[in-house]
């Protein structure tokens, strides 16, 4: 895993967060019961991105040139990484009530 790491590491914490990262990653790879789960929640959160740009779409507030398929990638993406960050990180990423 280090090689992953040579020539784009700048401190301990990011070092630490990618290590992370890849466990979750890369562990349902050899469990089918957590591949099972992380299927399952990749798929709630896609159909869930893509209802919220639907639902904005119908209210035409983007506009008509975007790529639904492509930012409902990407907005997956922004909220599995923020959902880590979460994880590593609750002082500095949850809301305090």
């Amino acid at each position: 895993m280090d090689l992953i790491f040579t020539g784009q590491q700048s401190s301990t914490e990011k070092r630490t967060s990618t290590g992370v990262w890849w466990v979750f990653a890369i562990r349902p790879l050899t469990s089918s019961t957590l591949q099972t789960k992380k299927d399952e929640l990749t798929d709630e959160l896609h159909h869930l991105t893509r209802t919220v740009l639907d639902l904005l779409t119908i209210a035409e507030l983007l506009p008509p040139s975007i790529d639904i398929e492509l930012e409902t990638l990407r907005l997956a993406a922004v909220i599995e990484g923020l959902t880590i960050l979460a994880l590593l990180r609750p002082e500095i990423y949850l809301l305090r009530m």
